[in-house]
């Protein structure tokens, strides 16, 4: 399966995993929010997003118990940096708290379209029926 890039009009089947799991758990992009600004408070121009979601994993274990952990894919680091720069970034310092590689599949610019939640549920029907996921 070919990977898409984030502002194409079909996304990725990663990025509608992370859109479902964003959509279900946004207290985990409060905590990105909350982490990011006591960073920029301290004096960070930049941090990565592996690091965030590895303390608020461990954080959160710790509030939940052993019988309760809190499972994140690794790999919605990289939506949930985008997702921060273009969605809730307004500031300078905000905007270019991650770091994207050049190259990358996608640039730090604002995507043309998000898809709705509609359509995402479309796609993700969809690619069960392929049997992509």
């Amino acid at each position: 399966m070919s990977r898409h890039k984030f502002n194409e009009s079909i996304p990725s089947i990663d990025w509608m995993r992370w859109y479902r799991f964003h959509r279900a758990h946004p207290e985990v992009f409060e905590r990105i929010i909350r982490l990011c600004k006591e960073l920029q408070d301290r004096g960070f121009k930049y941090y990565g997003m592996v690091g965030l979601i590895a303390s608020i994993r461990h954080h959160m274990d710790l509030e939940r118990g052993p019988d309760d952990r809190f499972k994140i894919n690794q790999n919605y680091c990289a939506f949930y940096a985008r997702w921060y720069t273009w969605v809730y970034a307004r500031t300078e310092t905000e905007l270019n708290f991650f770091r994207f590689r050049e190259g990358d599949w996608v640039d730090a610019s604002k995507p043309a379209e998000i898809v709705s939640a509609e359509e995402q549920e479309l796609l993700l029907w969809e690619a069960k029926r392929r049997g992509e996921i």
